[in-house]
């Protein structure tokens, strides 16, 4: 309850309204373009997740793994292989609205947010107010972040762009002794590993780096603090851990075996479509959106 409340100190409120707002105007071109969902990578996939994953509520799953109506009535279980925890809170957010286009871009504009909340946070005690404003400024325009907005139309991405800096928040807590360390890593990592594997694993490898340089800080009871932890994120974790581990183990599935199969589009492709590409003809599509968006805000 104190975390909370001193997240929403007085003093930190315009600092915070200012990132809120900064991250309207950078997702503002998602609203005005019904038609820009097209152009986005992955979206195909996602959409079947987002709809999946309702009709697995409505088909009685208490943890949604199966689209009954996937497959033409086969099923098809796509969130044993994807982390399922941002399409859970979209399907909620779909079955209230009925609209996917709002569901969409209302978590990207969200992530974003949190993106700039989490860096501001996560500077705490580091740096004046300032200096973590502008640090969260420069992180929400990190080209990470702007690619899964407009080129990869990743949520689960897009969650780890915005809490790593909260996993590196707990880890600094806890090597300098301070309160809410266990707690801002364990869910900051539990919700990136049931988000986005991918990230998750990028996260670890930091992670480790990160307290490799630190490691005179460290100690007995720090390291503790880090075991169990990564216990409590495995725990947490096992309903999408365990079935992933089980399908990997059959080795009969294309996604652990021959990535060229996956989402139907081999590596060499999907690189040569990638937002950076200055061959890629969405690319200008994209841009042209972009500025024309502004443009009418302006």
């Amino acid at each position: 309850m104190m975390l909370i409340q001193n997240w929403f100190k007085k003093g930190n409120r315009f600092y915070k309204f200012l990132i809120i707002l900064f991250a309207v105007v950078l997702s503002f071109p998602l609203w005005t373009h019904y038609n820009f969902l097209l152009y986005r990578g992955d979206i195909c996939f996602h959409v079947n997740r987002f709809f999946g994953t309702l009709q697995a509520f409505k088909s009685g799953q208490i943890l949604p793994q199966l689209n009954p109506e996937g497959a033409m009535g086969l099923g098809f279980a796509s969130q044993i292989f994807y982390g399922p925890l941002e399409a859970i809170f979209a399907a909620i957010l779909l079955w209230i609205t009925n609209s996917f286009y709002f569901t969409y871009n209302f978590l990207f504009s969200m992530f974003t947010a949190v993106a700039g909340l989490s860096m501001f946070f996560s500077l705490k005690g580091i740096f004046s107010q300032r200096r973590r404003f502008i640090a969260a400024i420069a992180y929400m325009c990190s080209p990470m972040l702007i690619w899964c907005l407009y080129e990869n139309s990743d949520q689960g991405m897009l969650v780890g762009v915005a809490l790593f800096p909260l996993v590196f928040c707990g880890i600094y807590r806890i090597l300098h002794n301070k309160r809410f360390g266990v707690v801002i890593l364990t869910i900051s990592a539990t919700v990136i590993l049931n988000s986005h594997l991918l990230s998750a694993l990028m996260c670890v490898i930091f992670a480790l780096i990160y307290i490799i340089l630190e490691i005179k800080k460290t100690s007995l009871q720090k390291w503790l603090k880090f075991i169990g932890s990564g216990i409590l994120i495995i725990f947490l974790s096992g309903y999408y851990l365990l079935p992933l581990l089980k399908a990997k183990s059959l080795n009969i599935y294309r996604v652990f075996t021959d990535m060229t199969g996956t989402m139907g589009a081999n590596p060499q492709r999907m690189n040569e479509e990638r937002f950076f590409n200055p061959n890629t003809p969405a690319k200008y599509h994209i841009i042209m959106t972009l500025l024309e968006s502004y443009w009418t805000l302006i």
